[in-house]
């Protein structure tokens, strides 16, 4: 087993959602990050288990940004979507989020179809997250805060084949 095999970006995969309940979501995010590098390697952007990281790392941003959760805390510091000073703010959260969903929702139907249950899915999730990108940036021009209140974190999505 060497570093661009499956059974390797399996692993990387369960570490993600490891950190990812253990609420180290920098380490989550990179550990996922490899994952998903590997799995474009071994089985091309279009396969369900790229479509599947790739939905585990939108739900982890789109929770990072309902927790208030920059991409520098968590244990380990992100440059994407980073501003100039270091902080990632929640709008550019949901929006990596955002481009992650549309990228799964095209493997999802490249792998599935578009009718597939799994696709639809994915096309309900990037329709929540269109939704609540469109919500903090009216909170944030309006002077309010985009951040909802803090909540427990959602269990990470996991679709068994």
């Amino acid at each position: 087993m060497g570093p661009e095999h499956r059974d390797t970006a399996e692993a990387l995969n369960n570490v993600a959602s490891v950190l990812y309940r253990l609420g180290q979501y920098g380490k989550a995010k990179e550990a996922y990050e490899r994952a998903l590098a590997v799995k474009i390697v071994v089985y091309g952007e279009g396969s369900s288990s790229v479509a599947d990281t790739l939905y585990n790392l939108s739900l982890l941003l789109r929770d990072m940004h309902e927790q208030g959760v920059g991409a520098t805390e968590g244990g380990a510091t992100s440059g994407v979507g980073a501003a100039a000073s270091g902080t990632t703010t929640t709008t550019s959260l949901l929006s990596e989020a955002v481009g992650y969903a549309l990228r799964a929702l095209e493997a999802s139907e490249s792998a599935n179809g578009p009718t597939d249950p799994r696709t639809e899915d994915v096309r309900l999730h990037v329709q929540d997250l269109e939704r609540r990108q469109d919500e903090a940036v009216k909170a944030a021009v309006k002077g309010g805060n985009p951040r909802p209140p803090k909540r427990s974190l959602t269990a990470t999505f996991s679709r068994k084949r």
